[in-house]
């Protein structure tokens, strides 16, 4: 290996090293902006009418469709979904009404 080669790897190396050294420091300060974030959020008050817009996937389709529903509604098919989950999970489903 000549001299030339040998420094070229070294510089390589030592910018690969520096690199990651770097981004520790980049997602440590990532974590402190979300949790600062967090806090906002959590700071501003949350009504049970305030209306939540999300985008949905649907099975089948390869758009997403926005769906708008109050909070209230949201957290209660969240509730539902996941009741439904446990039960799937389970092997209690059954259909039996």
């Amino acid at each position: 290996m000549t001299t030339s080669n040998f420094a070229i790897i070294t510089l390589l190396l030592t910018l690969l090293i520096a690199g990651c050294a770097n981004n520790s420091e980049t997602s440590s300060a990532a974590q402190s902006t979300t949790s600062a974030s967090s806090e906002m959020t959590a700071a501003i008050e949350e009504s049970p009418d305030d209306m939540i817009c999300i985008y949905e996937k649907i099975v089948g389709k390869l758009i997403r469709e926005k769906y708008c529903y109050t909070r209230k509604k949201r957290d209660q098919l969240r509730e539902e979904a996941q009741e439904a989950n446990k039960k799937l999970k389970s092997g209690r489903l059954s259909n039996t009404d």
